[in-house]
């Protein structure tokens, strides 16, 4: 029993492990709500949608429990979803994207995204590559403007 338990445990840090190769990490010089305007803001002014701002902590709040700050953005565009909704609609699980902008244990701020060749392998989509750099710039331009 002990030796299950041990295996079992060794592979609950190793899927965690696994969760985060496919993440990506941007620190950011400002609070998270600064951090959220900004990258509000240039998500906007790129033409694109902000379709939701998910505040975790004001949710953990409402039930009288605390949270450290996190906040999950959710935007994109239909112009450049509907596309690869058309190539393959199941993509519509991981559209519109989505960033978490959080503040860990030593109060510093981050903004996490899942790797788009993650996102984007998990489908098959045509154009794959393509989508792949087009998804990766913007949201590694998005990620760095807003955290600077």
């Amino acid at each position: 029993m002990k030796k299950l338990m041990i295996m079992m445990m060794v592979a609950g840090v190793f899927n965690i492990a696994n969760a985060n190769e496919n993440l990506i990490n941007v620190k950011s010089n400002h609070s998270v709500d600064e951090t959220v305007k900004k990258f509000e803001k240039i998500v906007l002014s790129k033409g694109m949608k902000v379709f939701a701002i998910i505040d975790h902590a004001k949710g953990a709040k409402s039930i009288g429990k605390k949270l450290r700050d996190t906040t999950l953005v959710i935007f994109g565009s239909p112009k450049a979803g509907t596309p690869l909704l058309k190539s393959n609609q199941q993509i519509g699980l991981d559209l519109p994207l989505k960033v978490l902008i959080w503040q860990n244990e030593k109060s510093e701020v981050f903004i996490t995204y899942k790797k788009p060749k993650h996102i984007v392998s998990s489908h098959n989509i045509m154009d794959k590559n393509k989508v792949v750099k087009k998804m990766t710039n913007a949201l590694g331009m998005f990620s760095r403007k807003s955290a600077h």
